[in-house]
């Protein structure tokens, strides 16, 4: 598919690594783990030979002149002063990230010449790119002029691979993915390398989206980017990028109307021409965090309850201060999955030609009966809900004393923002119509409660 056909954003998933279809797993991650250490090695070597090569070149010299003269007209007079003078020197000047490679290249002949280069082009592209801290010049200017130090790899570095050196291999219902990361040197031939067959976890209900996505790179409606073998806490995953192409954009219908109603059963559920979608997410990530962090917080509050005083620290309100680290963590939770949220429906309205959205905003009890509400809680957890003097206790601990928000809950108006937001920027009318309880609701609605 062409480039001018994707998007320049890339997407990435991460795979899980179960196995090899032949061979000893165990001994092959060690393998992967020397080959890991050598891309590391080769990164390091390469800062090394960078700042090696401008000092030998006097290019320190010259920077620090520039920096003085830059830093002197601009502090001159706009008016009187002339045309600002370029750096003389490049980061990487004609010839040196070549040399460099064909060096390393051969200072590290057992990894795969793909994967050392692609190591080398993405460490080249941050040397260059890579801002300085408390500068506005770029940090390769601040290590040439003496005002910082170069950074190097302390851990093993990912490997990289792309569709040279790697791809899917669907086997029925099981897919794996075949790499070559190593490099056999032949006397007097050309060096040759052996393909890994790496055998991958898809199967599962919880994974249906991720066979989605392999099943479209396979069928060539996703591009296959430049991804990466990972390793961490001795198990060993492929981080595979891939370029989504953009939403066919169909010339949208001010006269065609689509509901988005907050369901009960899952998250949203949108209605396009009286028929209901329910959206890719069904909301078991929502589930998950609200029952950690109830988890986490019970947790501290036992623990809490049983030290000492002394480790209790000072100040009445000093046990809310980790309930405070909890409810802040689930708002950004909230705020993220409503944006994530508003950027689907929109490509949703995109492809259908649809040109205006209505909101059905819950309020009131019928908020609190939402999915995205009440997934994850218990009865406990509800009792604020019919308590008057437990939902005020709470609202006043909250710091906010609105009936109508509810910070145990979801940010529906956080939604609706979002949503106005995304609309705007493409041209697609936006309206709310908000919903207090049983009263007022559509009749096409009620049986989605």
């Amino acid at each position: 598919m062409p480039d001018a056909e994707m998007k320049k954003s890339v997407k990435s998933r991460p795979l899980e690594i179960v196995g090899l279809r032949d061979g000893d797993w165990r001994a092959k991650r060690k393998e992967l783990m020397e080959a890991a250490k050598a891309i590391q090695a080769a990164v390091n070597d390469l800062r090394a030979l960078w700042l090696k090569a401008h000092y030998d070149a006097g290019d320190h010299v010259k920077v620090r002149e520039w920096l003085a003269a830059d830093r002197a007209w601009a502090r001159s007079d706009p008016k009187s002063r002339g045309p600002r003078v370029p750096c003389p020197v490049r980061c990487w000047p004609k010839g040196l990230e070549e040399s460099c490679r064909k060096a390393l290249t051969l200072l590290h002949p057992f990894v795969h010449s793909r994967c050392l280069g692609l190591a080398l082009r993405i460490e080249a592209k941050m040397i260059q790119s890579a801002p300085a801290p408390k500068s506005a010049y770029p940090r390769w200017m601040m290590v040439l002029a003496g005002c910082g130090g170069i950074s190097s790899s302390v851990n093993p570095m990912p490997i990289p691979f792309d569709r040279a050196n790697g791809g899917l291999i669907h086997d029925g219902g099981n897919w794996r993915f075949w790499v070559r990361v190593e490099r056999i040197p032949r006397d007097g031939k050309m060096a040759t390398s052996r393909q890994l067959e790496l055998k991958l976890k898809t199967n599962g209900k919880h994974l249906h989206g991720l066979r989605t996505i392999l099943e479209r790179i396979e069928a060539c409606e996703y591009e296959f980017a430049g991804s990466k073998l990972c390793e961490r806490d001795g198990k060993w995953s492929i981080k595979l990028c891939y370029r989504m192409p953009k939403p066919v954009r169909v010339p949208l219908d001010s006269e065609r109307i689509a509901y988005l109603n907050p369901a009960a059963s899952r998250p949203l559920d949108l209605w396009i021409d009286g028929v209901p979608e329910g959206l890719r997410r069904r909301g078991d990530d929502v589930i998950h965090l609200r029952r950690q962090l109830k988890e986490q917080r019970s947790q501290r509050r036992s623990a809490y309850k049983d030290c000492l005083s002394a480790q209790r620290g000072h100040g009445r309100r000093k046990w809310e201060d980790k309930h405070r680290k909890f409810r802040a963590r689930w708002q950004d939770f909230a705020k993220t999955y409503n944006g994530q949220l508003a950027r689907d429906i929109a490509r949703r309205l995109i492809e259908a030609g649809v040109g205006q959205l209505v909101f059905y905003q819950p309020l009131g009890v019928r908020a609190r009966r939402r999915f995205l509400a009440k997934a994850g809680k218990t009865d406990h957890d509800e009792k604020w809900t019919w308590d008057p003097r437990a939902r005020r206790r709470l609202l006043s601990r909250a710091g906010n004393l609105d009936p109508s928000c509810d910070p145990t809950g979801w940010d529906f108006f956080g939604l609706k923002t979002a949503l106005a937001t995304v609309c705007e920027e493409e041209g697609i009318r936006f309206s709310v119509s908000k919903l207090g309880g049983n009263d007022n609701e559509p009749k096409d609605l009620r049986r989605t409660r």
